[in-house]
């Protein structure tokens, strides 16, 4: 499938064949089954978003693939009428053909144009109608206009999603694919907590059973498995054994682990990098106040509130929420004071604690975790792999949060997870089976849902501002000499600013002088500041129409920081130079301290995307703009100037 999207994109003058083939081929009846079709549209919509093709000529090519593959199905079943169940391939799909019919009774001829958009009856419902004796006439009228309304609405998605990719990437391109990362991490921990229920949920009675008949066959473990699975038996000394038992092995695991591989693994230290190479402000302020929702005082508050609330009417879930958050406080402060393992620097200096297992991660899976063995005994037991999805969701981006702020190994976040989990199981299995206060949907949703939403909405305003201060340490700057500066400083600079040396094109300069005088000297010479991106600012770029000097220069970002020095010169028509400027954290030895700034020179133009929103869109500046640059500068400034990156 990607290989056909990369050909398209590569061979545009033969594209509307290939769109033409897609939704032909995905209309065909039962041929529709085993073709990607959704997905190889989605994919065209954002080659279409991407300006890889045009998006009339597309839609007009779906719209008759589409319409010409429902006739040519309608024909068959016209043609064959009650034989088609007899024949290849339709005998092999009994089912889906009575679908089909059922369907068509039920609807009508309404039913060709809903057999579009649905999906486990599309590719059978032409030839149905045909097979059925729907009017030509009237399949015909309704197949025209299901099929102009079909290309578009398969289409569009992906031009919303390529318009979304090519603007976040005009921002910065970690930006876009620190989204796509997200979105296929939280698609797989969604998708697999939803088949870890289904998986679970029908086998989990039998599976208490059984472990309580191997405790009757096995007395000296009577106690444990009477805590987890009898209603009868005594809990509190079999949980705290087991309890006890998960550390000790958990312990020996990890222990045994860190002997044979030592921590940090250069998995970790290769992910470490990765993941901070994505940082950008934007992403920081969204991860570190997600990051807040596994703070130890949060949770703090919110156990107590939750024990409050849940003491009043039941206090058996009181006590095992109580279980729980002593599980989640004592756990992770009994292994990181046993094997010692210092954070990422600078992290491992600045925080005071140590690194392994994740407290974050295991406490967010504990407490959000039994919070939702709590709630779900309100939800419809179809439906209860929904909450445990959400709450698989909320773990996750707490524990991704970690390592992308720089805190944690991706290792500690791995084992805090599994621990917790571990944890919430045996904890969930003991208190299901001694449950016997009515499960009122209103109630749980009060005690558990609301003080999380209320301590959220509190916590966050008030720390996110030294938290965000907290997470950006400031390293302390490198000296470079003036000899090595005079000679070729670029290696050095490439050690220190890894992006330095790949900006992908643009030009790079590195500047040695104090900002107020490069930012005077450049006024003198044309450039201005830019102006500040007030909402009124961003408001203008919803005007496709609005002119290049209403639109706000996007942000860049280089090792997670925006640009200190923003200067703007328009010295063309429709177009103008932008010049970012970040700290490199070098100074010039021996000449008073001066800093080195690491600087990019693009050049913007007025873009449009789907005809809706405009936007400056940048690229590498000209040989010539950088020239006219170095010239502005006193000769006596110290400054390196690459063109190629």
């Amino acid at each position: 499938m990607e290989t056909l999207l990369e050909w398209i994109a590569t061979h545009p003058h033969w594209a509307g064949l290939a769109v033409f083939l897609v939704a032909f081929t995905e209309s065909l009846a039962i041929v529709g089954l085993f073709m990607p079709g959704a997905f190889l549209m989605f994919g065209i919509g954002a080659l279409i978003a991407l300006d890889h093709l045009a998006f009339l000529p597309t839609v007009a090519w779906a719209v008759v693939g589409a319409i010409l593959g429902d006739g040519l199905s309608f024909w068959i079943g016209r043609h064959f009428q009650q034989e088609l169940r007899a024949i290849w391939p339709f005998r092999n799909y009994p089912r889906l053909v009575n679908r089909g019919v059922d369907f068509f009774h039920h609807h009508g001829g309404k039913s060709i144009l809903f057999g579009r958009f649905i999906g486990p009856v599309r590719p059978i419902m032409p030839a149905v109608a045909g097979m059925l004796g729907m009017p030509i006439g009237r399949y015909v009228t309704i197949n025209i206009l299901s099929g102009i309304a079909w290309a578009p609405a398969y289409l569009l998605p992906g031009m919303l999603f390529g318009a979304s990719l090519e603007l976040a990437a005009a921002v910065a391109g970690r930006l876009a694919l620190l989204l796509l990362l997200l979105a296929g991490l939280f698609w797989f921990i969604f998708s697999l907590a939803r088949g870890l229920w289904r998986l679970a949920a029908p086998r989990a009675h039998m599976a208490v059973l059984r472990l309580l008949d191997w405790g009757h066959h096995h007395p000296r473990f009577a106690a444990l498995t009477t805590a987890i699975g009898d209603p009868g038996g005594p809990e509190v000394r079999g949980l705290a054994v087991l309890a006890f038992i998960l550390l000790a092995g958990a312990a020996l695991l990890f222990g045994v682990g860190h002997a044979i591989f030592p921590a940090p693994g250069s998995l970790d230290q290769t992910l470490h990098g990765l993941l901070l190479g994505l940082r950008t402000p934007q992403a920081d302020l969204l991860l570190i106040a997600v990051t807040e929702l596994g703070d130890g005082l949060f949770h703090i508050i919110y156990v107590i509130l939750v024990a409050l609330g849940l003491g009043w009417y039941d206090r058996t879930a009181a006590r095992h929420w109580l279980a729980a958050a002593a599980f989640a406080a004592l756990a992770p402060a009994l292994l990181q004071g046993l094997f010692q393992l210092p954070r990422p620097e600078p992290f491992d200096l600045l925080l005071g604690s140590t690194s392994f297992p994740s407290a974050h991660a295991l406490r967010a899976t504990v407490i959000y975790g039994f919070a939702t063995v709590l709630l779900v005994r309100a939800v419809p037991m179809a439906a209860r792999w929904l909450p445990y999805g959400v709450a698989a969701l909320l773990v996750t981006a707490i524990a991704f949060s970690r390592p992308y702020l720089g805190v944690h190994w991706p290792s500690d976040v791995l084992a805090g997870m599994l621990l917790g989990t571990l944890w919430v199981v045996l904890l969930g299995t003991a208190y299901r089976v001694r449950a016997t206060a009515p499960a009122a949907p209103a109630r749980l949703v009060t005690v558990l849902l609301l003080p999380l939403v209320v301590v959220a909405a509190i916590y966050i305003p008030l720390r996110l501002e030294s938290d965000v201060a907290r997470y950006n340490p400031t390293r302390a700057p490198t000296t470079l000499g003036m000899d090595r500066w005079q000679l070729n400083p670029w290696p050095e600079l490439a050690i220190h600013t890894p992006e330095a040396s790949a900006i992908g094109g643009a030009p790079v300069l590195a500047w040695a002088a104090p900002l107020d005088c490069i930012t005077v000297t450049l006024d003198r010479a044309g450039w201005h500041p830019a102006q500040r991106d007030g909402l009124m600012r961003w408001l203008r770029t919803l005007n496709p129409t609005a002119p290049l000097v209403e639109l706000p220069p996007l942000p860049q970002v280089r090792d997670g920081r925006e640009a200190v020095g923003l200067r703007v010169r328009v010295d063309k028509e429709g177009s103008r130079l932008i010049l970012r400027l970040w700290d490199s954290g070098l100074r010039l030895d021996g000449v008073e301290g001066i800093p080195i700034w690491i600087g990019r020179l693009t050049r913007e133009r007025p873009a449009v995307l789907l005809g809706l929103m405009a936007y400056a869109r940048g690229e590498p500046a000209e040989a010539t703009d950088l020239a006219s640059l170095a010239a502005a500068l006193p000769a006596n400034w110290p400054r390196e100037i690459e063109s190629d990156g």
